[in-house]
């Protein structure tokens, strides 16, 4: 059955994304096409106040990232990250991206 989302992955990735160089813990190093993000989230403090902290995030295509797990690490716009985990995936669209949260890598 076709879903409205269908095929937005592509064009999201295609337009929004970037190369990508993963470094898959027993797999070949690869460059892909995927968007990552710092984001800003917001949490409650112990004195109940509000915390900001940054998120990073990648999506990308499930082919892209087949072998991606926690611990391996990711290089976009020269930054290294590396994988903490990966999103439960919700299905919309049969191509959606995978998501996967990141942590920057400090030498």
């Amino acid at each position: 059955m076709s879903h409205f989302f269908d095929g937005m992955a592509e064009v999201l990735g295609d337009t929004l994304g970037a190369s990508v160089t993963i470094h898959p813990t027993g797999g070949e190093v690869r460059t892909i096409q995927a968007v990552v993000r710092d984001t800003t989230v917001e949490i409650d403090g112990e004195d109940g106040g509000p915390v900001v902290t940054i998120q990073p995030s990648m999506k990308a295509r499930p082919s892209d990232v087949a072998g991606l797990e926690p611990g391996d690490r990711v290089v976009a716009a020269g930054v290294s990250y590396v994988v903490e985990y990966q999103e439960p995936r919700v299905r919309v669209a049969v191509d959606q991206f995978e998501t996967f949260i990141l942590r920057k890598d400090f030498p």
